[in-house]
């Protein structure tokens, strides 16, 4: 019983990881700093672990997927946007020369790729 409690609140407190990011790209119009490469990876991992949960019956270990998951969706979604309505020809250079352009950070690697398809 206690074991399975401890699961169940760590299931809980993994739910609220990604919330706050998710609420501030949906308040924002910025979103300086947010990298797609580590909500793709949410994503990702959400993915596995619901699938998991279900093959097992585990399904403390499976709930954070149901939060985590949906928010890495949104937080993606509005960084597609965002992305979009700025310059990606400029972006993209900067992503190459491993600097930085007006707006914070860019990325290397999956940010690049997405700059260069036009994201």
């Amino acid at each position: 019983m206690v074991v399975e409690m401890l699961a169940w609140c760590g299931a809980a407190l993994s739910c609220l990881l990604c919330i706050p990011q998710a609420a501030r790209t949906i308040r924002e119009e910025r979103l300086d700093g947010v990298s797609a490469c580590t909500y793709w990876i949410i994503l990702a991992n959400a993915a596995v672990w619901a699938a998991w949960s279900l093959l097992t019956g585990e399904h403390a270990a499976g709930a954070p997927a149901l939060v985590n998951g949906p928010a890495a969706v949104i937080i993606l979604r509005r960084l597609l946007a965002a992305r979009g309505r700025r310059n990606p020809k400029l972006e993209t250079e900067g992503c190459r020369a491993g600097g930085q352009q007006e707006g914070g950070q860019i990325d290397e690697g999956l940010d690049a790729v997405l700059l260069e398809e036009g994201y």
